[in-house]
């Protein structure tokens, strides 16, 4: 086993912080790595903010993960993007959303998933509460996807 950076965690009743910093550990042929903060505000609502990489090789599914962005509840909006790069390639998460009172199913906003094609979802719940929203793939609209 080796180990190698730094990796700090605090807390408290309403969030906590996460920073690391060249860190990694391997164990035989399974190794993680990590650099980046991710940071947690509970007050009521919940506010995340991530900009952390992380590297799993060894076992399925490995690659490496990179988040950034911030995800936040009971509150406007909601934002994430995440870069995936794994063993079948590069896909790309990116999403806006905005939760609605009364539909927990369904936000109103986009999802998008890009690697060598682009599928896009376009959620409407503010106006239809189905857990459902139309799916385009490379611009072309192909029904829907339910969650």
């Amino acid at each position: 086993m080796s180990a190698a950076g730094t990796a700090t965690g605090t807390g408290c009743n309403d969030g906590g912080a996460w920073m690391w910093s060249g860190f990694s550990v391997s164990i035989a042929d399974w190794t993680f790595a990590a650099d980046g903060t991710a940071d947690f505000e509970v007050s009521g609502n919940v506010h995340e903010t991530w900009d952390v990489t992380a590297t799993i090789s060894g076992f399925d599914p490995q690659g490496t993960w990179t988040w950034s962005g911030e995800h936040a509840t009971g509150c406007a909006e909601e934002t994430r993007h995440q870069q995936v790069t794994g063993t079948g390639g590069d896909v790309c998460l990116d999403e806006a959303l905005v939760p609605q009172d009364g539909c927990p199913e369904e936000p109103t906003g986009w999802t998008v998933i890009q690697g060598d094609h682009v599928a896009v979802v376009l959620w409407d719940g503010d106006q239809s509460c189905d857990g459902c929203g139309r799916l385009f793939i490379d611009g072309v609209e192909t029904g829907t996807w339910c969650r």
